[in-house]
């Protein structure tokens, strides 16, 4: 079977399947009633996308698989059913498709799209290439699927239409049990005994972990005779959650007790970037599924800490003219509440807006009472008409929510248009908004956004002919201010990029060190392909761009970047491990590190010098990175390279010219050519040698290179000697400008310890460079590039 076709296939569900089967060497297609910007990524990645359901269209596939949402009258399903193509649901596939992995599947009402991200993430960290099925775009692992070559599969166990009664777990995990679907379980009897059928499902060794709240509302845990196991704040839980202490931006610092019959006997800390009590629970919850796994929770918790969520779950979109856009999946009384509690903790003395779009009528109408005392933490409630979903229009309409809040601060608006110009006019520097649906409100997110930043650009007009044009520079947005020219519409490059382009996006949200202005246009590229369509659309429209990876070894100005980024995560890698002269072949902005650790695992030999090594392969090969005496240089075979004239072509290191940290496209920097992938050589090795070399260059990364947000090293060594034996002995070391120092461990790291600014980066770089050239005659040339404007002090 080699043919499937996905009815329903911009869901969160099919669209991971989609990505699987891709990965599986399967042909895929499929379909779904309108575009969007899954559809739009997944044909850039090679899927065939009907938009629309016609019977001609699956013709000649050797399976159908559809969502749960579409009816059995779909002229698709009739098709295939008449031309003898079997028609399977998700849980029927995946029972087959994940035979002989072991599975750990994580249900419940609330929080299982982020607990599986993080196990997933985790398992990921600790170099065991799991499986994974999410329903979100992890933004750590850049993508909500993976078939991964180890025995270990983590998937979120979806209750609606039953579909994780398809799945036999070695662990299961519930977060929470709350009444949920009531068109699918009219009443909460029936929803607990599918989640009751759920934990039949488990193995017979398997191991049970649940939320503190699920053992008295499922008779299933208490009876089932598999191993079981309790987490939450209680004492009584055998992983137990303490001290857990609010730190700035609403994120925690977390203390984990593991208890056997009610006795401490292990504790580890760890600290959450992302906010919310909830997602201390959901932290929890990953780090003893680890720990049930065998598997270390002690470095668990370190890798834990650079986890940074799920897209659509409480993502920050950015910040224009002093107004935070938050988008939010929550469609549930539980999730509102903890989103709008996550919200006040982070954003303390902020005017809060929750934009509310009811997801189904069935759902609105069981839990009125809950939905209407879900929003105390909000200061001003704006409820748009029900979103159907997969339920025909009903007579119920969510104004009848105003009267119930008694503070006089709801407002209703039937459409999501009359919602956007309400916004627009109301909303005020300093006020946070926060999206909360699982329908399109989304979409009114980049819009308000567009009318903020032309807000800004109205009042420079107006304060500019008031003052002469001269006094309005401190007065706006820096970017709306210098567009580049040619400049784009922004009706053009949402045409090019539908809803994956953003706009004033801060560049510390990327950048490894933490710090940088806004960006006036962003998108980001997940794949290879996708990165070869957007460069070539904007080639041809003469639209220049910035190109940027993990922006590991960049400083990017507080007054930000005109014009448009691109973010590579472009980040596949394949293992050519069977080949007489093995090789690696990657896309260029997938992590080194990430690619030491597969090759590593396969016993392949070469790339153990890169060990820790940050940024990405085309980020290595722009600047020919290199640590321990070796350089990427030695390892390349040839740079798969996309050119403005010759189109696809094929570079070798000769082409690149490479130099010292350096090539003919970081001598010649401009838009002219990407990499998009590369072959590194590699041999074949032994798996042991190779492994404890690795470990003992990541203890020697430990000793010698400090931790923290910074860009790695700061300045090339000089011939003949090392930057930071110079920034030593110029008695520089501990120096600091704002909240960066340069580092009492290694001279050439400077350390963001929190606040820093790209300013203060740029103070301690004049004054190591003034401070050494004074001392020893020796101008240190800077390793890191700089992009946007430094000129104005």
């Amino acid at each position: 079977m080699k043919k499937i076709f996905l009815i329903g296939i911009g869901g969160s569900g099919l669209s991971a399947i989609a990505r699987l089967l891709l990965e599986s060497s399967y042909e895929v297609a499929g379909s779904d009633q309108y575009a969007s910007p899954v559809t739009q990524a997944l044909s850039s990645e090679g899927v065939r996308i009907f938009i629309g359901h016609r019977a001609e269209q699956v013709k000649g596939f050797d399976l159908v698989i559809c969502s749960s949402a579409i009816p059995d009258d779909n002229p698709e399903i009739i098709a295939a059913r008449q031309l003898g193509i079997p028609v399977q649901k998700r849980a029927a596939f995946l029972e087959d498709f994940l035979k002989g992995k072991r599975v750990i599947a994580v249900a419940g009402t609330a929080g299982k799209t982020t607990t599986t991200a993080m196990i997933a993430w985790l398992l990921t960290c600790l170099n065991l290439d799991p499986g994974y099925l999410i329903g979100g775009i992890s933004k750590n692992l850049g993508t909500n699927s993976h078939y991964g070559k180890s025995e270990y599969f983590v998937i979120e166990a979806d209750e609606y239409d039953r579909m994780f009664h398809g799945l036999h777990p070695a662990v299961a995990v519930i977060t929470n049990v709350e009444h949920d679907h009531p068109d699918m379980f009219p009443d909460p009897s029936d929803y607990y005994a599918a989640f009751n059928g759920f934990i039949e499902k488990l193995l017979p060794d398997g191991k049970l972990l649940v939320g503190q709240s699920v053992p008295e509302k499922l008779d299933g845990f208490q009876q089932t005779k598999n191993n079981k196991y309790t987490y939450g704040f209680d004492q009584d839980n055998d992983y137990e959650l303490q001290n857990v202490s609010l730190q700035p931006g609403g994120c925690y610092h977390l203390n984990l007790i593991k208890r056997i019959d009610q006795h401490p006997i292990a504790a580890l800390n760890t600290h959450l970037c992302i906010p919310g009590e909830h997602n201390a629970l959901n932290a929890l919850a990953a780090l003893a599924v680890v720990d049930l796994l065998g598997l270390s929770a002690q470095e668990s918790a370190k890798h834990l800490e650079k986890f940074t969520g799920i897209e659509r779950r409480f993502e920050n979109m950015g910040t224009v003219n002093g107004i935070t856009f938050i988008d939010d999946y929550a469609h549930h009384p539980a999730k509102i509440r903890s989103t709008l509690q996550a919200a006040r903790a982070t954003f303390p003395g902020r005017r809060i807006w929750a934009v509310w779009q009811p997801h189904t009528f069935s759902r609105t109408q069981t839990f009125f009472d809950d939905f209407a005392n879900a929003f105390g933490d909000a200061d001003q409630i704006l409820i748009t008409e029900v979103y159907a979903a997969r339920e025909k229009q009903g007579d119920f309409s969510a104004v009848k929510f105003i009267p119930r809040f008694t503070k006089g601060n709801g407002v209703f608006t039937p459409d999501l248009k009359q919602a956007e110009n309400y916004l627009a006019a109301h909303l005020q520097t300093g006020d946070v908004l926060i999206v909360l649906s699982a329908g399109d409100a989304n979409s009114i997110i980049p819009k308000l956004m567009s009318r903020a930043t032309k807000i800004t650009v109205d009042a420079l007009n107006r304060d500019g002919r008031q003052a002469g044009g001269k006094s309005a520079t401190s007065k706006v947005n820096h970017l709306a201010m210098k567009p580049v020219s040619p400049n784009p519409s922004v009706d053009t490059l949402r045409t090019l990029f539908g809803n994956r382009l953003q706009r004033n996006v801060k560049m510390s949200r990327f950048s490894t060190a933490k710090v940088g202005g806004p960006v006036e246009f962003l998108v980001i590229s997940k794949s290879a392909s996708q990165l070869e369509k957007d460069v070539a659309s904007l080639w041809d429209l003469k639209i220049p761009f910035t190109l940027l990876g993990s922006a590991s070894n960049v400083l990017v100005s507080e007054k930000g970047l005109r014009g448009l980024v691109i973010i590579n995560q472009a980040r596949a890698i394949t293992l050519h491990e069977q080949e007489d002269q093995p090789y690696i072949w990657a896309e260029s902005g997938a992590l080194i590190n990430t690619i030491v650790e597969r090759a590593g695992k396969a016993s392949l030999s070469g790339l153990e010098w890169a060990t820790g090594l940050p940024g990405t392969l085309g980020g290595a090969l722009y600047g020919n990175a290199g640590a321990f005496g070796s350089e990427i240089s030695q390892n390349l075979i040839l740079a798969n390279i996309l050119h403005i004239s010759k189109g696809r072509t094929k570079w070798t290191g000769c082409d690149l010219e490479y130099q010292y940290r350096s090539s003919i496209l970081k001598r010649q920097p401009g838009n002219e050519v990407v990499i998009l992938s590369a072959e590194l050589k590699v041999e074949h090795g032994d798996h042991q040698t190779i492994s404890d070399l690795i470990k003992t260059l990541k203890s020697r990364r430990k000793t010698q290179q400090p931790p923290g947000a910074c860009t790695g090293s700061m300045f090339k060594n000089p011939a003949g000697e090392y930057a930071g034996r110079l920034i030593e002995e110029a008695g520089l070391k501990g120096s600091r400008r704002g909240d960066v120092e340069i580092s009492q461990k290694h001279g050439n790291f400077f350390i963001n310890n929190g606040n820093g600014t790209a300013d203060d980066f740029m103070s301690l770089i004049r004054l190591t460079r003034e401070t050494v050239a004074a001392k020893f005659g020796v101008q240190l040339e800077l390793e890191v590039e700089l992009l946007g404007d430094w000129n104005e002090e």
